[in-house]
């Protein structure tokens, strides 16, 4: 949802979750299969879109050899290239994230390559849409990290928050069991917080998906402040009309589900135990989002 408002910005550009744009650019399922058609917003497939090919020509290279996220993406079913040795380095940094901070770790993960050909990318779509600020929303503590260090300067950081019991159930709808998707919850937090350490404090930004909701237009107005871009009204509905955005929610074909409403449809699903576990056991990051008292 905060992908599309700041899409709707004339000085912004939204790509979405941009590290899925090989399976995009290839119609590929074998890593990513989700619940809506591999197409872009255009209601085009990227290899058919008009912005996408033009992204393209402006590279020079094909969308398709583009690497885009680190090795480290066991999450996603990505097969981790090399050798056995490799494979098992890149599981414990998953276990580990704290050592991502070291370039020769990045290095070996794919980190590095895949910084490099992010920028190519984040270059010529911002020629392509003539905007100065590109938006990704690949929610990858260990992309973003790559990307931060090859190029700080350019970099801002947005980390936003939901309530651990709306994704467990987000999560749930979709055939993921109670505890390893609040697992996953609390894995995430703490992973974007190890890496937004690295980061300085006037380049970061924390938001939770609850005031987004509540008082919209405040917190729009501070996003927009924080990544240099004058506030426009246009940013309080989520529009999808000349975006060229892939990957995220398929709310975002649903011409009824613009508007912004806080979704509290989780509040009502799960048992007096099943609640009491998921307190116990969101750790220490629910406390520090104030999600647990």
């Amino acid at each position: 949802m905060l992908d599309q408002l700041l899409g709707s910005h004339p000085g912004v550009h939204s790509v979405g979750e941009m590290h899925h744009l090989g399976e995009y650019a290839n119609r590929d399922r074998s890593h990513y299969d989700p619940a809506h058609p591999l197409i872009c917003t255009c209601g085009k497939a990227v290899p058919d879109c008009d912005f996408w090919s033009e992204v393209e020509r402006h590279v020079q290279r094909s969308l398709q050899t583009f690497q885009l996220n680190p090795y480290l993406a066991k999450a996603q079913g990505r097969e981790i290239p090399g050798s056995r040795r490799r494979r098992r380095f890149v599981t414990q940094v998953e276990a580990r994230p704290w050592l991502y901070r070291y370039q020769l770790v990045r290095r070996i993960s794919g980190g590095m390559i895949a910084a490099i050909d992010s920028f190519k990318l984040f270059d010529a779509i911002a020629a392509v849409a003539g905007v100065g600020s590109v938006i990704d929303s690949s929610k990858s503590p260990f992309r973003f990290t790559s990307l931060f260090y090859q190029q700080p300067e350019r970099m801002k950081l947005i980390l936003l928050a939901r309530d651990y019991r709306g994704v467990v159930h987000s999560k749930m709808k979709r055939g993921k069991e109670l505890a390893t998707s609040l697992a996953a919850w609390s894995q995430r937090l703490h992973q974007m917080e190890l890496m937004c350490k690295l980061v300085p404090a006037a380049d970061v930004m924390r938001l939770k998906y609850e005031d987004l909701c509540l008082d919209s237009e405040k917190v729009m107005r501070d996003v927009c402040t924080f990544i240099g871009v004058g506030f426009d009204s246009a940013v309080l509905s989520r529009s999808s009309q000349n975006l060229h955005h892939i990957g995220g929610s398929p709310s975002k074909f649903m011409e009824t589900k613009q508007e912004i409403r806080l979704d509290e449809s989780h509040l009502t699903v799960f048992s007096a135990d099943e609640l009491e576990f998921m307190r116990k056991n969101a750790g220490p990051e629910a406390v520090k989002w104030g999600y647990v008292s």
